[in-house]
């Protein structure tokens, strides 16, 4: 059931940054973000027996990446692209910046979700080997 309210707000979220309200790099970096989301949300299995992983993946849909989009797309397009000094981003950078982070995060739970399915993999293959693959003994 959270995984499709999940879906939903996810959905939501990625229409609202369509048209021209953000640069082409950040709606593709968000595309990528929805698609690690959307593998992860299959595995809605997996992904509840982790509450922390949930956790992860419910504040990213609903808090963590509308906070950024929402505070990058306050600001004027043309202010947000220039630096603001030497040592700082600019609101571009620090958003594209943001992005990455999220991407790294959501994929270390991706692959913690896919482990359980990898060992089951593994584990069947053991099986099989066992079951059907011979021994040194056969005539």
């Amino acid at each position: 059931m959270e995984s499709r309210r999940l879906h939903a707000d996810l959905d939501t979220l990625l229409a609202k940054i369509g048209g021209n309200r953000f640069p082409d790099d950040v709606v593709a970096r968000v595309g990528v973000l929805a698609e690690v989301v959307r593998d992860i949300l299959r595995r809605a299995d997996a992904l509840t027996s982790a509450p922390d992983h949930l956790h992860i993946v419910s504040q990213t849909i609903r808090d963590y990446l509308p906070s950024s989009l929402e505070a990058y797309a306050n600001l004027p397009r043309s202010y947000a692209l220039t630096r603001r000094g030497e040592r700082e981003r600019s609101a571009h950078e620090e958003l594209l910046a943001q992005l990455d982070l999220l991407d790294s995060q959501l994929r270390k739970v991706a692959e913690s979700v896919y482990r359980g399915d990898e060992q089951a993999l593994r584990d069947q293959g053991r099986f099989l080997r066992d079951r059907f693959g011979g021994s040194g003994l056969d005539l």
